[in-house]
């Protein structure tokens, strides 16, 4: 069947808009820090107003499965999904109540990411897809019933980071010298939800514990740790951070990719260094893709027995 391709700026008001209130926002700082130690399980409020999120990540799964990864180099070279989602975040507040990012290539750095969600849009329930490319080369990735996501643009555009010490010798040490550079990175969106509405500002929070750590010592790749920048649990950017060789000291190096329609604001030590402007679309030969499709007759059947498998 032929997914059916959706305007993206009419999922706006559903990406961004409906943004919680202080109160609210309060309520969530709290149940956020008692649940840090495992960011990728949040714990709803009432367990009796949530679909079943066993059978909801089983119909993530499955789609994250049907799409096949691939780098060109001289040819093909296919990029494993990763089992395991790396990360599942919820956000009512915003009408879908689960979503998960899901990693390809399991050697080094991941290829690319795919975050999923379930939106209403205009009365019709759908899958909001978010694929980034983190690769350096080429990509070539096909997607079950929709157009191929090929794109020859950079993932990542990876910058040295000033004043950072050299990688330490040992895992603990680097891990350590991880938690402190990634505290040093501070973001926010700034959004309108109309065209012609003043842009508001919303404060991000950096996910405290990588979501994914990696190697590839073949490669001079020392380490590498992927962070996420998210409102409330929502992620809105990717910040990788890796050590790798160069010269006779192993050196530090970051990059940041969105996930994201809103315009972006990084700063590092309180300078910024990153500011992508507001995506007016996208398309399949962007590194960063964005698009809806309505929630298929099968998945719809699955999706209503999670609701009643209590």
């Amino acid at each position: 069947m032929t997914g059916k391709l959706i305007d993206v700026s009419r999922i706006l008001p559903i990406r961004f808009g409906n943004r919680l209130s202080r109160a609210s926002c309060a309520s969530l700082i709290v149940l956020t820090l008692a649940a840090l130690t495992y960011p990728q399980e949040q714990t709803p409020d009432k367990q009796e107003d949530q679909p079943n999120r066993e059978a909801q990540l089983a119909a993530m799964r499955k789609i994250a499965e049907g799409i096949k990864v691939a780098t060109i180099n001289d040819g093909p070279d296919v990029a494993e999904m990763i089992a395991a989602p790396l990360f599942r975040f919820n956000d009512p507040a915003r009408d879908f109540s689960d979503g998960s990012i899901w990693g390809y290539g399991k050697k080094g750095r991941p290829a690319a990411f795919l975050s999923l969600s379930l939106h209403p849009n205009n009365g019709t329930l759908g899958w909001l897809y978010e694929i980034n490319s983190l690769s350096s080369r080429p990509m070539q990735p096909t997607i079950p019933g929709m157009p191929n996501w090929s794109t020859r643009a950079s993932g990542l555009e990876f910058q040295p980071l000033a004043g950072a010490p050299p990688a330490a010798a040992k895992d603990v040490g680097r891990s350590r010298q991880l938690r402190e550079l990634s505290a040093k990175f501070v973001g926010f969106e700034s959004f309108r939800k109309t065209p012609n509405a003043k842009p508001e500002r919303y404060e991000l929070r950096l996910i405290p514990r990588p979501i994914y750590r990696y190697s590839d010592p073949d490669t001079g790749l020392i380490d590498g740790a992927i962070f996420l920048m998210t409102y409330g649990t929502n992620p809105e950017i990717v910040l990788v951070i890796e050590a790798v060789t160069e010269g006779e000291k192993p050196a530090w190096k970051y990059a940041l990719t969105r996930i994201s329609y809103a315009e972006l604001h990084v700063e590092f030590d309180k300078r910024e260094i990153w500011n992508p402007p507001h995506v007016q679309g996208t398309n399949a030969s962007e590194p960063y893709w964005l698009f809806f499709r309505p929630v298929r007759p099968d998945e719809q059947q699955q999706l209503t027995d999670s609701k009643q498998a209590k």
